[in-house]
């Protein structure tokens, strides 16, 4: 076989890939949609969604955090049963310079919405022992997943 003829079977087979592109219903903000009082705050993003099957209130999602973190005090009150935490070596250092420690990580479902929308994946969290006022931080790798 010549070279000619490879070239147009490798050409001929490009032209046949397919792209398997679902739908999604498009998400839209218009003028009905905006409160007067928006342009004025800079609240954080404050949301709640299911976390292996508990329903999960005060979830700050944070752009600006490279990771998901949940609070040991929130991962108790779930009664998971006996959780194999993977350890972690190194520290949290938060915006103040203080580190703190982490318990290990752990790989939970996550869903986020109501069907037919809804969005279901397993994140990786940090389990950290802190007080914080919120129970979840849903950092960008989370928030891309989701």
């Amino acid at each position: 076989m010549g070279g000619k003829k490879y070239v147009h079977i490798i050409r001929y087979h490009q032209h046949e890939q397919v792209l398997n592109i679902e739908h999604q219903e498009e998400i839209t903000f218009g003028e009905k949609d905006r409160c007067p009082q928006v342009r004025l705050q800079n609240d954080p993003m404050v949301i709640k969604m299911d976390v292996a099957n508990y329903l999960v209130h005060k979830v700050l999602v944070d752009n600006d955090s490279s990771i998901e973190i949940i609070f040991s005090s929130v991962v108790k009150k779930m009664d998971l049963g006996e959780l194999k935490l993977r350890p972690v070596n190194t520290p949290l250092v938060g915006f103040s310079g203080s580190e703190v420690l982490s318990e290990g990580t752990i790989d939970l479902p996550v869903s986020i919405g109501k069907e037919p929308t809804r969005r279901t994946c397993m994140i990786q969290f940090l389990v950290v022992d802190s007080l914080f006022v919120y129970n979840v931080v849903l950092g960008r790798l989370g928030l891309n997943m989701i």
